[in-house]
């Protein structure tokens, strides 16, 4: 699983402009299995909830130059996903939070109390 996104964060902090962090990629440390899915009767869909540690990759735009930051390990959060077929096609939602800092930067900048929420979907295998 990757999520990749760009944040302008602290606007007046440390610059006018705040800082441009790109190339954010949020990806899974490795495989989890959740031990309370629960199926509907039909078949066509899922809930479970699992614990996922995550590493975030980044980097710094500044005056025109990308500058890679060192990656963070995240601390363990709670993530819950849904899986059903809808029409034909297959979908999958992920929502989860994990509270507190999980990056500070000399006390200037913070980064805390974050919340992932994304879905996914795929046509159907046909033969």
């Amino acid at each position: 699983m990757a999520i990749a996104l760009d944040v302008v964060a602290s606007k007046g902090t440390v610059s006018p402009k705040g800082l441009y962090f790109t190339d954010i990629m949020v990806r899974l440390d490795k495989p989890v299995a959740s031990h309370d899915a629960f199926w509907r009767h039909d078949g066509d869909y899922c809930t479970a909830g699992v614990r996922l540690a995550l590493t975030l990759n980044w980097s710094l735009y500044i005056d025109g130059e990308v500058w890679p930051l060192g990656p963070q390990h995240l601390e363990p959060m709670d993530v819950t996903i849904d899986a059903y077929t809808m029409n034909g096609k297959l979908y999958a939602e992920l929502d989860g939070t994990s509270e507190g800092v999980f990056w500070d930067w000399a006390g200037i900048v913070e980064f805390s109390d974050l919340r992932m929420y994304t879905t996914a979907t795929a046509l159907p295998h046909v033969d």
